[in-house]
């Protein structure tokens, strides 16, 4: 049985209890009241050591929840740590890839000048050839018409060295 509800009727026994003419003193029936203090005496120790257990229990669970926390704050630090370490690589990563775009840009343009260049130089030169060729076409032209006393070719007609009509 529970101690409180011995204390409670030891409690009720003594205001229950007759009181003695002119002093604040009563009259108790002695044997009732030693068997509620025996009762309680019997159910202290059952009670104290159920508080003893109940109070080791907890402290073995405020412990593992201490470890618990502790290692939740761990975990959560390692987590920390590999996210600041993912976010800088990727950072380092964005900033790498932005400077090899920037490169790759720049070597592109000046390849593509290079080329345009390369390009205008072999044109100018089969321009050049182009024109020598045709200069001397027409020359070997003239010379076999003076030679063969050829009649000049019809001025309406174009020439090899005169451009084309549109």
């Amino acid at each position: 049985m529970d101690p409180l509800v011995h204390v409670d009727g030891i409690m009720e026994l003594v205001e229950s209890a007759r009181s003695v003419p002119m002093s604040a003193k009563c009259l108790i029936d002695r044997e009732t009241l030693l068997h509620a203090v025996a009762a309680l005496r019997d159910d202290l120790p059952r009670e104290l050591s159920a508080a003893r257990e109940i109070l080791q229990h907890r402290d073995e669970v405020v412990a593992a929840g201490r470890q618990e926390a502790d290692q939740v704050l761990s975990d959560a630090e390692l987590e920390r740590t590999r996210l600041i370490s993912a976010h800088e690589i990727t950072f380092s990563a964005e900033r790498e890839a932005s400077r090899l775009l920037a490169r790759t840009e720049s070597k592109s343009a000046q390849l593509r000048e290079e080329t345009d260049q390369l390009c205008e130089t072999s044109l100018a030169n089969v321009e050049q050839l182009l024109h020598r060729t045709l200069s001397s076409v027409e020359l070997g032209h003239n010379r076999m018409r003076a030679v063969a006393d050829l009649p000049d070719p019809d001025p309406t007609a174009p020439s090899l060295g005169s451009p084309l009509p549109e």
